[in-house]
């Protein structure tokens, strides 16, 4: 119930936000701390038969969607994650899904959350040059003059500017 409390107090932002470390710290200690409790070891205690005394087994706590989430930032704080903003949908992210060996994120040089959305980047910037190469053409620029102007290559302004289908 005191969890549930907390969690409650949070969200309904009555928390200042810390300004010191000692803030800091004692706002993690309240929130993360509750939110971990389902993970913290519990003791067994077995029945013993001489004495025959019955004692009730403490179950662990079930596991909340906060509880994951806390889990999530402990581990984040201890490995000193960095956080990024991807750059194609904005989404907060520590690793990169995708695109290593099995078992491994980039954390690292990273500016996409996946390889999908470095993708999608890569198209849509590849759809603006292509458009802006054709604009120029139609002005009558040649594919000189275009490429100076994009400071890309020759061929790349060619391939552009090529009526689709054209060999």
């Amino acid at each position: 119930m005191e969890k549930a409390r907390q969690v409650d107090e949070f969200f309904q932002l009555k928390v200042t936000p810390p300004k010191e470390p000692a803030d800091l710290y004692a706002f993690l200690n309240k929130f993360l701390a509750a939110g971990l409790r389902s993970f913290h070891a519990h003791p067994v205690i077995y029945k013993t038969i001489e004495n025959e005394e019955t004692e009730t087994l403490e179950e662990s706590p079930a596991i909340s969607l906060y509880s994951a989430l806390c889990l999530q930032l402990a581990n984040h704080i201890a490995e000193e994650a960095t956080y990024h903003k991807c750059e194609k949908c904005g989404r907060p992210f520590v690793r990169q899904r995708g695109g290593a060996q099995f078992g491994q994120h980039r954390m690292k040089n990273v500016l996409y959350c996946s390889p999908e959305c470095a993708r999608a980047k890569a198209q849509q910037e590849y759809r603006k040059n292509r458009s802006q190469a054709t604009r120029y053409a139609k002005e009558g620029l040649s594919v000189e003059e275009i490429a100076g102007r994009m400071d890309r290559d020759v061929e790349q302004v060619r391939k552009w500017i090529k009526p689709r289908g054209a060999k």
